[in-house]
């Protein structure tokens, strides 16, 4: 499940209040050939709507801190167009302890597309 945070106040930062809703459903698979983890499932909400696939972010040598754990990918035309990234996250308020903060940013966006898988 998809939860979308929703501030309200001037600043999404900062003082506004926190709502979330349902806006998807997101999968988890795995790839025996390569041996990964992926997840694969759609947004739907009013600024992003659309399929979309989660696949690791392949890094050489020792990642970067803050390196994507995922590149987060749109189905347009038939065809996957990388559109965000995705980051795995641990926390104890969640069950399971570990949740995907993930980022869609478009050209068509007016500005990125901020959302939690639980």
């Amino acid at each position: 499940m998809f939860d979308l945070p929703q501030t309200h106040g001037s600043n999404p930062g900062g003082n506004g209040s926190i709502m979330s809703k349902n806006i998807g459903t997101l999968s988890k698979g795995f790839d025996g050939h390569a041996g990964r983890e992926f997840f694969r499932g759609s947004i739907a909400s009013r600024s992003f709507m659309g399929a979309i696939f989660l696949v690791p972010n392949i890094v050489e040598g020792k990642p970067k801190p803050g390196t994507p754990d995922f590149r987060v990918k749109e189905k347009i035309g038939g065809r996957w167009l990388e559109c965000g990234a995705a980051w795995l996250k641990k926390s104890a308020n969640v069950k399971g302890g570990e949740y995907l903060s993930i980022t869609i940013d478009t050209d068509d966006m007016a500005r990125p597309f901020y959302c939690a898988a639980f």
